[in-house]
């Protein structure tokens, strides 16, 4: 038994020397078919976030649905005017930068905000409405764009690139819907792939697109109104990118510190985004209501 016990002994030692080291970050290291740099979370974690999400999607479709108000909104004014209806082109004059340009300026804010909104909750589930939103801000564009040029002749008489290019505001308009054609075209996985880490920096445009649409609402409104509720909205969402307050606030969120801190700052944050959202969402509705009715607000 003795010799027995020391060859047993002996073998487990010679296996043991034999076997390769595992070290932790063997332990950490993907599985094959894993990308590298990706992190799979236990079966129970991701069978729960799955239900997380089904749990969601109605809510994710009532968020999409907004995508196509402005379309329902200016749907009769652009079939009449299609028809030759007498004052078709004079409603869509004045209705088309009330509802296109502003469903398309909600649509960027709302895109914007979903990056805040996953820094100060850690929720998930909204932030395919990312993309969403980013498609249907550019759809918006691109119809208030095509509008703004066949209805805008009288105010601004010239060729194309006049009605386009030819006052401040327009050139920062026009701007910001040109950055949208690339952001547009690859904002899918096949793109993705195929630019690799240049992906994200070509989607970097976006902050460029925020400063061309101020600068476009500040030469229009004379830095009041609706450009003064743009700034309300931006300011929150800009405070929650910088990199300290964000790093700050994932580590306070993740350690459960800090909570009355976090609540007073979000509410505050929150609370001026909603005013800007509010000013521009009511000058949205009141022209969209009279534009699906044909009595456009003079």
């Amino acid at each position: 038994m003795d010799g027995d016990s020391a060859r047993n002994t002996s073998n487990r030692l010679r296996s043991r020397e034999e076997a390769p080291d595992v070290t932790i970050a063997d332990q950490l290291a993907p599985s094959r078919g894993t990308p590298v740099g990706s992190h799979r979370e236990p079966s129970h974690l991701s069978r729960g976030s799955d239900r997380h999400n089904r749990r969601r999607s109605p809510l994710v479709w009532i968020f999409r649905a907004f995508l196509v108000v402005p379309f329902v909104f200016m749907g009769p004014e652009i079939v009449l005017a299609i028809l030759g209806r007498p004052g078709g082109i004079t409603d869509l004059r004045v209705s088309d930068a009330d509802v296109m340009g502003n469903g398309a300026l909600l649509a960027f804010m709302m895109m914007m905000a979903v990056t805040p909104i996953h820094t100060m909750t850690g929720w998930k589930w909204h932030e395919r409405l990312r993309r969403d939103y980013g498609l249907g801000m550019a759809a918006a564009a691109f119809t208030d764009l095509t509008l703004a040029i066949i209805v805008t002749g009288k105010e601004f008489q010239g060729s194309l690139l006049t009605r386009i290019t030819g006052h401040t505001f327009l050139l920062a308009g026009t701007i910001s819907v040109a950055l949208l054609i690339p952001l547009a075209l690859t904002a899918n996985q096949r793109a993705q792939r195929w630019l690799g880490p240049h992906w994200k920096s070509l989607h970097r445009l976006v902050y460029v697109i925020w400063v061309t649409i101020l600068v476009h609402l500040a030469f229009l409104f004379a830095f009041r109104t609706l450009f003064i509720a743009a700034f309300e909205m931006s300011i929150p969402l800009f405070i929650m990118r910088l990199p300290p307050v964000r790093k700050w606030w994932i580590a306070a969120r993740k350690c459960h510190r800090a909570r009355f801190l976090r609540w007073a700052c979000g509410i505050a944050l929150w609370a001026m985004f909603g005013v800007g959202y509010v000013t521009i969402m009511h000058e949205y509705i009141n022209v969209g209501v009279g534009a699906i009715l044909l009595h456009p607000p003079s």
